[in-house]
C-alpha cells in the first residue's frame, strides 16, 4: 500500500478530516529499538526514588526512552480543528501502513466501515 491508497483507505474510514503520516525511515525505529528503549525507561523510572523528583537529566532521559519507544514508521488518523489551532489524532501506529490500519480498526472498532471491517 502506498501513501495515496492509505489516504483512500483513511477517508473510508474516518471522512474528510482523515490523514496519514509517513515519518519516514530515518525517524523510525526498528521492533527492537521500541521494546530495548522501553526496557530501559521503565529501569530508569524504577531506579528513581518515589520520595524525591526526577533530576533535570533523568527526565530528559526518561523523555528520551518514550520517544524512542514510540517511534513507527507509519501514523494514521484525523485532524481537527479550532480556530488557528490543530491536532493530529493518531488512530493507529504500525512499520507498514496495513499493521497501521488493524490497530487504529483494534483501538477503535465504531469507526471502521462495515465493507472493511470483514
Amino acid at each position: 500500500m502506498n501513501r495515496s491508497q492509505a489516504l483512500k483507505a483513511a477517508v473510508l474510514r474516518w471522512g474528510k478530516s482523515a490523514a496519514v503520516r509517513d515519518n519516514g525511515a530515518a525517524k523510525a525505529s526498528t521492533p527492537e529499538q521500541r521494546a530495548a528503549a522501553g526496557a530501559e525507561g521503565k529501569a530508569l523510572r524504577l531506579s528513581i526514588p518515589q520520595d524525591r523528583r526526577p533530576t533535570r537529566e533523568e527526565r530528559d532521559k526518561l523523555d528520551d526512552c518514550l520517544w524512542r519507544s514510540g517511534m513507527y514508521r507509519y501514523t494514521d488518523g484525523n485532524i481537527s480543528t479550532l480556530g488557528p489551532f490543530s491536532a493530529f489524532h493518531v488512530r493507529g501506529q504500525g512499520d507498514t501502513w496495513e499493521e497501521a490500519f488493524a490497530k487504529a480498526d483494534a483501538n477503535y472498532p465504531s469507526t471502521a466501515p462495515k465493507k472493511l471491517a470483514a
